[in-house]
């Protein structure tokens, strides 16, 4: 899955914005011609829930960078807990998908 699109910052080091709180982020790059936290929240949950949606797609993999795994959290709970915990790489959320709505089931960390 895409990461979210940071506009003229795409690639840049994350120094650029790491005083920035979660909330700060919703918008912040707009400025710079990427995407809001919101619109990679739309597009991971509208992508996520179309693919669950398909006939024998009970178990999937989907890989992305930590913000959207964030955001899409984010749709679902309040994610803070689990950011405090830690959003490392090579974090694996796992989601039981039911009735259109994905359940955060386990979060494993390395």
């Amino acid at each position: 899955m895409k990461e979210q699109f940071y506009g003229e910052l795409e690639g840049e080091s994350e120094r650029l914005n790491h005083h920035l709180t979660p909330k700060e982020c919703e918008t912040f790059y707009l400025q710079y011609g990427g995407e809001s936290s919101n619109e990679t929240k739309d597009r991971m949950v509208r992508t996520l829930t179309k693919i669950m949606e398909r006939d024998g797609y009970e178990n999937v993999l989907a890989v992305s960078h930590s913000g959207s795994c964030f955001n899409f959290l984010r749709h679902w709970q309040d994610p803070m807990e689990e950011l405090k915990k830690g959003f490392g790489n090579c974090t694996i959320f796992v989601y039981d998908y039911e009735d259109g709505r994905f359940t955060l089931n386990e979060v494993v960390r390395p």
